[in-house]
């Protein structure tokens, strides 16, 4: 905190905001509010860093006085961030995890529009797991990737176990849950970009034309990318395996071992590493 003494007003959670937060728990709560919840230090910090719509802070009253959190809470003060603070019991309530980390924050979804998309562009089709979903976030922020687009049918981008699992990188990209996936690809290739498909029986990475403006499409865990999306793939691309002596798979020929496929957030950040 570097001596920082700034004055603070102290709230306690109130039952009004206690409800509140249980309730953006549910899906349909989060559409309707436009909010979603982040929880813990790493979390909060970078989503103030980043300067997302902050509206509420709640933080354990017992971590107040520890370095971290007084960081938080200075931070939060300077920008006019509302503090709440709960006790042990209400913690208890607010988690989604087996232990609260001490800190959340209510924040306002931001406003994506596909115009905001540049780069390279990743389209998740149909991705449920939510833990892969984070992943795959936070994968292409490392990589440098700022845009995805998530289809419709996708797990929810505010879902408590995705958010957690980007580690503070949703407040870094761009990323749009489409209505029409189909149109908004549609409407990216007429704007220029080349649409790359991950499938099993596609060309190797090493003939991707990096000088293009490539979007790549990961389909879902169980039934890979849809009809109507493949059928728009101006190029399609498999990850090579390193098949087991004797027991490659038949349907592969030589390119892969025993396992029937990679995981979608694997697969993401091996794709990644070599563009």
């Amino acid at each position: 905190m570097e001596g920082d003494s700034s004055f603070y007003l102290l709230f306690m959670l109130s039952q009004k905001s206690l409800k509140h937060l249980n309730k953006i728990e549910q899906k349909k709560f989060r559409q309707a509010q436009g909010e979603f919840i982040v929880e813990g230090v790493k979390g909060v910090k970078e989503a103030m860093l980043a300067q997302a719509n902050v509206v509420l802070l709640v933080i354990e009253k017992t971590k107040d006085s520890e370095p971290d959190f007084l960081d938080l809470i200075n931070l939060a003060t300077k920008n006019d961030i509302l503090i709440e603070y709960c006790n042990e019991k209400e913690a208890k309530k607010l988690k989604t995890t087996e232990t609260f980390p001490g800190i959340l924050a209510v924040i306002k979804q931001p406003k994506v529009i596909l115009n905001d998309f540049d780069g390279t562009i990743i389209c998740l089709d149909g991705v449920k797991d939510p833990g892969n979903l984070g992943t795959i976030i936070r994968t292409a922020d490392w990589f440098g990737v700022k845009s995805i687009l998530l289809s419709e049918d996708c797990v929810d981008l505010y879902n408590p176990k995705a958010v957690r699992s980007t580690m503070g990188s949703i407040f870094h990209l761009n990323i749009l849950e489409s209505t029409n996936v189909v149109q908004d690809l549609t409407k990216l290739q007429k704007n220029g970009y080349v649409l790359n498909g991950m499938v099993m029986n596609g060309d190797k990475l090493d003939k991707v034309n990096k000088k293009n403006m490539n979007i790549y499409v990961f389909g879902s865990e169980s039934h890979g990318i849809r009809p109507e999306v493949e059928k728009m793939l101006d190029n399609k691309y498999t990850i090579l395996g390193c098949p087991s002596a004797g027991y490659p798979r038949p349907e592969l020929g030589s390119k892969a071992g025993q396992a029937e496929s990679l995981n979608v957030a694997v697969a993401c950040g091996i794709l990644l590493s070599k563009i």
